[in-house]
């Protein structure tokens, strides 16, 4: 079931994941992507199932410590990503997959729903 953007795409540096299954207004399609490649970000599709039933669109890029750029996703989303997904994504960004299948299972949601994003300066 689609409640909000964060389980249908992730915006990360370089690049958006991204369901456009979900977007069934041709028109409104076109406008995205036409967006995302004006903003110079490598458009990465997901199907259907992808999206619905491994929670592939509910992914967040983080920095850590190091200002190391990771996508952070849950494993069942990683093992729904084809090879080509996969390398696509790892040209911006490091990927870490944790296992929440439970979180997934019985709290529908998944690894960005479970993390805060923290917009302060650096101190």
């Amino acid at each position: 079931m689609i409640y909000h953007t964060n389980v249908v795409m992730c915006v990360g540096d370089g690049f958006v994941v991204i369901g456009l299954c979900a977007v069934k207004d041709e028109r409104e399609k076109q406008m995205l992507i036409t967006t995302f490649k004006e903003s110079d970000l490598e458009i990465i599709d997901l199907t259907s199932e992808q999206l619905n039933q491994n929670f592939a669109g509910n992914m967040l890029q983080v920095l850590n410590n190091k200002g190391e750029k990771i996508l952070v996703m849950s494993e069942r989303a990683f093992l729904s990503l084809n090879k080509d997904q996969v390398g696509r994504i790892q040209k911006h960004s490091e990927i870490l997959a944790v296992p929440v299948y439970l979180i997934e299972d019985i709290g529908g949601g998944s690894a960005r729903c479970m993390i805060a994003e923290v917009f302060c300066p650096v101190k």
